[in-house]
């Protein structure tokens, strides 16, 4: 019987297929512990400028603790010229929220306010599309959709279903984290 157990070891069946066994549970384990860690977590403070011109900040809160959904708030200066197109004298911070959609992409949905004389004007709702390519730099895609004040008839501070906004400003960015 020793004997037969000592050639089944040596045997190169048995061998190849203990090694493919080791190769598989090796690479499942890899696969299980890459997944989750590799995916993008949102959170930290990011500094930007859009190629309209446009410089901000972002500053962001992880709204569960796996990272895959955050708020932030954008603090934006905007060029003079645009604010004068625009006709306001100021907008406000924008005020959104992020979700991840992928292992290195997310997106978000934002809302913030042109203001002329102490009042609110118009409406500007964002979209934005990140691609993170690393854990300190993402290139981002935005879409900014522009409404009058009084597309807000039922005053809750968004367009009403169905307005249509008076402009859609589209910009591109890259983003990096701002790190210690």
């Amino acid at each position: 019987m020793r004997q037969n157990l000592s050639k089944l070891f040596h045997s190169r069946l048995v061998r190849a297929t203990g090694l493919l066994t080791l190769l598989a549970v090796s690479a499942g384990t890899v696969a299980w512990t890459e997944g989750p860690s590799a995916r993008v977590k949102l959170g930290g403070a990011w500094v930007g400028v859009l190629d309209n011109g446009v410089r901000g900040t972002a500053l962001y809160g992880a709204t569960d603790p796996s990272g895959l959904k955050s708020v932030y708030r954008g603090q934006f200066v905007w060029p003079a010229p645009m604010l004068v197109t625009m006709k306001v004298d100021s907008i406000t911070d924008l005020v959104a929220e992020e979700v991840v959609t992928g292992k290195n992409t997310s997106e978000s949905t934002g809302i913030g306010y042109g203001v002329k004389d102490g009042q609110v004007v118009l409406i500007l709702v964002d979209r934005s599309w990140f691609t993170h390519v690393s854990p300190t730099e993402k290139h981002n895609t935005h879409e900014t959709s522009v409404y009058m004040a009084s597309a807000d008839e039922d005053n809750d501070g968004f367009p009403d279903a169905g307005a249509e906004p008076i402009m859609v400003v589209p910009a591109s960015s890259i983003s990096k984290r701002i790190r210690q």
